[in-house]
């Protein structure tokens, strides 16, 4: 059985460079910039669950996960 630990965080926005969401990190600052000064962003509190292959996100109150999990990967 592996183990998880488990962090509260408040959790603002997630962009996918693989999906195509943004073509880098200038892009995913500009769009978090644009947000934040036009009041369109707020946090929702989560739970960052991080394993031994992957970390995910999940919902405080439903208890569900936010989109994919994602795998660790040793360098």
């Amino acid at each position: 059985m592996t183990s998880v630990m488990k962090h509260l965080v408040n959790h603002l926005l997630t962009f996918s460079l693989q999906e195509g969401d943004v073509q880098g990190v200038e892009e995913a600052q500009a769009r978090l910039s644009f947000l934040a000064e036009n009041k369109k962003l707020w946090s929702q509190k989560m739970f960052l669950d991080i394993g031994s292959n992957s970390i995910s996100l999940r919902d405080v109150q439903s208890q569900v996960r936010a989109g994919s999990s994602w795998p660790m990967v040793a360098k």
